[in-house]
């Protein structure tokens, strides 16, 4: 899927998130606070494994 040939591409930290109720713009889906709720989510948590920047 999408999230495995990410990963061959060097994106270690890709996931798939459906939204069955949603189109192709889930962004802008009615329920579009979900989406926003877990990128941020996503981002939190891939934050905090991330090492330090290199100075």
């Amino acid at each position: 899927m999408v999230s495995k040939s990410n990963n061959y591409c060097g994106f270690e930290r890709a996931e798939l998130k459906l939204y069955p109720d949603m189109r192709h713009e889930v962004l802008n889906e009615r329920d579009r606070k979900l989406v926003f709720d877990d990128i941020v989510a996503w981002l939190e948590k891939t934050a905090e494994r991330s090492p330090p920047p290199k100075e």
